[in-house]
């Protein structure tokens, strides 16, 4: 798929380049501050642009509203192209395609701003080759998983196809196309939690990313008319594969009644569900429907049902109208009566597709949508269970010895043993996160308050990934070992010793969240993205250099019960309870050193002394992590002892004032860096964000800002995992590499908000607001998307916002910022201390506008909280 590789060249040509090249450089496309390379596809009403960013400096697909009649904009498909944007911007899931940014440029056109996706369509790739049943069925629960995810966050997708679903060069599998998507009513209190809505919910229909020129079907708009008697009935051509659209712009969402008049059909034709054909309510089982029907289509190579009448059948529904199919409205095509009749084509005489797959998809294709999977999350875990690998056939060869027989027997015996070692890894999160703890979780959430509810979807989806990847990651490190023998037992051992401290970090978070409060729902995001990292039980390299977990069984045990405490006073940390967590960790503490494992005790002593940083106590936390570092390096686990050297470095320079001491621990903390080639990207960024934070105390911000410009580079490499493989459990680490499911986590956006926030000030400390401005402005917008707009973060970032655009001499911009600021700090605090240099700061916006009437209540109230909270003396 061409990217525009020569544009890009030119955007990254010296001042002194020659003439031509500057010429061409300006002759680029420009939408706002995006660069055009090359057009990815189009639909009804929207281009799609490969595009260069070159604030962030990375590429995006941009998506761009096609103007109407005359060059103006239509503002009823504007308004569609920001609910495609909204609806996407719901979702934050590995399959779901990322939005980055919506806005408008000079000329009023809308634009939405996405992760650009280097691959295929699952259609292409289905075309490629004749595909093993395995491989199409891995990516399919891939891109099941991003309908899942859609659907939790109350959203239809109603266009699902293999068109729309991309497997990327990292092997990812990405959903696009939320062009149709919509979100339905709420249901009452204490009514069925499945969503419906009305097959006329209007929506945009444009691509959301690169489609191939070769796609077969598309989405358009069609308005049908049905007589005054009887249901409705789309127009709806057998010999056409045209998708139907029936949004009418000129009506908005809701308001346009389903009657026996007229109905508005919407999606593509061959993998519409039946109630899509005819108008009736459609829920999350349509799409269930149509993933169903393209899932037939990758395995068996041809589609479900014909779409026409095979030449010189007779259409006994022109005869007479018995034998239609139950709930079938009159006169409908070919095509719309096969699949209301469930009339499947038999598989092709050479397919390799099991019987048992066979019956799951034909249950999705149930024309009556009760009669399919109660939701994707159950068709998923369905499609997860192959009973072929849960036994193995022996055929006895006739005349064979004895003795030989035996030996099938007990080969087959082995590798049916084996395989089964490798299965039940979901199981494992029962009790743990399972759909009896999201729902405890649910209810705890929404007790606090009304937005628990967007904090709760947020959450899930983190729980909901780092889940999936912990069973993905625990399935392959047995397989390696057990199955295919590329491992031995003892690495096994420690991956598995490293993925149960992980679970133990799962519970630990659920636990504490099943029974939040509203002090709890408010750090809940956080806490779920401070999960410990994954990828670390995939590094060979790393879990050889460490020593060996004590042998005895009682010490071991004793062990297990002390990191499940562990994870407990992180979890207590991470959500606030600071005194409760203090409490815990200081009594693991004491226990770990009698026990005499280094590597643990260092975990111990870093968490310690993250505990005693929050509690306030900094010459304690100093002291933890000191003795942390020690202990990591007595246990040879070169990573903890650079984490707890870095973070000695941030005690010393913003806690307890030593800026000399704090560049020394950063430059030690470095030298570690050199010899961890192999640590993950993720932990060597956070080290190098405190290393950063010890250079800005002793006042060398150039360096400073190197090590923050670095970890965003690393930053933007967790987008695109270098070791990729496949998808869905595909990968392996037998080749010493961990597996490649490095999806983007939720906390990303976070990371980049804080990392920009750090720049900004280092460029407004030297006088560079405007640079500083636009670098808050990026935080607000990152740690809005991690956190929601409750975050305290996000008001302080808006505060910062204010001030710059005030020492810019923007007023108005200030004012409104400033503005904006005070009332997210009211949500959560209307005492809280920075709320002051909010008020300070209009104050002064009002005194430069000759307004001092107005600005002396704002002084006052600034005067009436330092009062207040005792900060008069400071």
């Amino acid at each position: 798929m061409q990217s525009g590789g020569g544009n890009a060249a030119l955007l990254a040509a010296p001042d002194s380049a020659d003439a031509a090249a500057a010429r061409s450089l300006e002759e680029l496309q420009r939408r706002g501050r995006y660069v055009l390379l090359g057009r990815l596809g189009s639909g009804g009403m929207g281009v799609v642009h490969a595009a260069y960013d070159p604030v962030l400096d990375r590429k995006v697909a941009l998506k761009l509203l096609r103007p109407g009649e005359g060059g103006n904009v239509d503002s009823v498909a504007r308004g569609r192209l920001l609910r495609e944007a909204r609806a996407l911007a719901r979702l934050s899931h590995p399959n779901v395609v990322h939005v980055y940014e919506v806005g408008t440029v000079e000329d009023k056109q809308v634009y939405i701003a996405m992760e650009h996706i280097e691959g295929q369509t699952l259609r292409a790739w289905q075309k490629e080759a004749r595909r093993p049943f395995r491989e199409v069925l891995a990516r399919y629960r891939a891109a099941g998983r991003g309908l899942q995810a859609a659907h939790e966050a109350g959203l239809v997708h109603r266009d699902f196809k293999p068109d729309n679903v991309i497997l990327g060069k990292d092997g990812r599998v990405v959903v696009l196309d939320f062009g149709l998507a919509v979100a339905p009513e709420a249901p009452a209190s204490g009514s069925e939690a499945v969503p419906t809505l009305p097959a006329n919910a209007s929506s945009d229909t444009t691509p959301t990313a690169e489609l191939p020129s070769d796609a077969d079907e598309s989405t358009v708009s069609t308005v049908s008319t049905a007589p005054a008697i009887g249901p409705p009935r789309p127009v709806d051509d057998p010999a056409s594969d045209a998708p139907l659209d029936g949004s009418n712009p000129a009506v908005p969402l809701g308001a346009r009644p389903l009657d026996r008049y007229t109905v508005d059909i919407i999606g593509t034709r061959p993998y519409m569900a039946p109630e899509q054909h005819v108008g009736r309510a459609i829920d999350a089982r349509t799409d269930q429907y149509s993933f169903c029907l393209a899932l037939y289509e990758g395995l068996y190579g041809q589609r479900p049902f014909l779409d026409a009448r095979p030449f010189g059948e007779i259409d006994a529904s022109t005869v007479s109208a018995e034998g239609s199919g139950e709930g079938e409205p009159a006169r409908q095509s070919w095509l719309v009566r096969q699949k209301f009749r469930r009339r499947v084509q038999p598989p092709p005489p050479d397919s390799d597709v099991p019987g048992w797959l066979r019956q799951i998809v034909l249950r999705g294709l149930s024309a009556d949508p009760a009669e399919r999977w109660p939701s994707m999350t159950a068709l998923l875990s369905e499609l997860s269970r192959d009973p072929a690998a849960r036994r193995r056939r022996w055929v006895a060869i006739a005349g064979a010895v004895a003795i030989a027989a035996a030996l099938v027997v007990m080969y087959s015996r082995v590798r049916h043993e084996r395989s089964l070692l490798c299965q039940g890894a979901e199981q494992k999160l029962h009790g743990v996160w399972d759909a009896d703890r999201r729902t405890q979780m649910r209810g705890s959430f929404e007790a606090t308050g009304s937005s628990a509810d967007a904090t709760f979807t947020r959450v899930a989806h983190t729980l909901d990934g780092y889940a999936g990847r912990w069973v993905d990651m625990h399935t392959s490190a047995c397989e390696a070992a057990r199955v295919r023998g590329e491992q031995s037992e003892e690495l096994l051992d420690l991956r598995m010793q490293c993925l149960a401290e992980r679970l133990d970090a799962l519970r630990a978070t659920v636990d504490v969240l099943a029974v939040a409060d509203a002090t709890v729902v408010a750090k809940a995001s956080s806490a779920a993205t401070a999960l410990p990292p994954l990828d670390d039980c995939g590094n060979l390299v790393l879990l050889r250099a460490l020593v060996r977990p004590p042998a005895d069984p009682t010490t071991r045990d004793h062990l297990v019960g002390l990191r499940r405490r562990l994870a407990e006073a992180r979890a207590q940390s991470n959500v606030g309870k600071v005194s409760q967590a203090l409490a815990g960790a200081n009594g693991v503490a004491g226990e770990a050193r009698a026990l005499g494992y280094r590597p643990f005790e260092a975990s111990v002593l870093i968490a310690l002394s993250q505990i005693r940083q929050r509690a306030g106590d900094w010459q304690g936390a100093l002291d933890a992590a000191r003795d942390g570092m020690r202990a990591a390096d007595a246990g040879h686990d070169g990573a903890q002892a650079a984490e707890a050297q870095s973070y000695s470095t941030f005690l010393l320079g913003t806690r307890l004032g030593r800026p000399a001491e704090a560049e020394a621990a950063a430059r030690d903390t470095e030298a570690r860096l050199e010899g961890l080639a192999e640590l993950d990207p993720r932990r060597r960024l956070n080290i190098l964000k405190f290393c950063a934070a010890g250079f800005m105390s002793a006042g060398k911000s150039t360096e400073a800002r190197s090590r923050y410009l670095t970890a965003l580079a690393l930053l933007d490499q967790l987008r695109v995992p270098a070791a990729a493989r496949a998808a869905d459990g595909e990968a392996s680490a037998g080749d010493g590499q961990p597996p490649s499911r490095n999806a983007i986590n939720d906390d990303d956006s976070a990371i980049r908000g804080g990392l920009l926030s750090h720049l900004a000030w280092i460029n407004a400390q030297v006088g560079l607001f405007a640079s500083a401005l636009g670098q808050f402005e990026q935080a607000v917008a990152a740690y809005t998307q991690a956190f929601g707009e409750g975050n305290p973060d996000v008001a302080l970032f808006t505060l910062d916002v204010g001030v710059m655009q005030y020492l810019l001499g923007h007023e108005h911009e200030a004012a409104v910022a400033l503005e904006r600021a005070r009332s997210l700090i009211d949500r959560f605090s209307p005492d809280n201390p920075i709320k002051v240099t909010a008020l300070d700061y209009l104050g002064f916006v009002m005194l430069r506008r000759g307004e001092a009437a107005r600005a002396r209540p704002l002084f006052q109230q600034a005067l009436e909280i330092i009062e207040h909270t005792k900060l008069a003396d400071h």
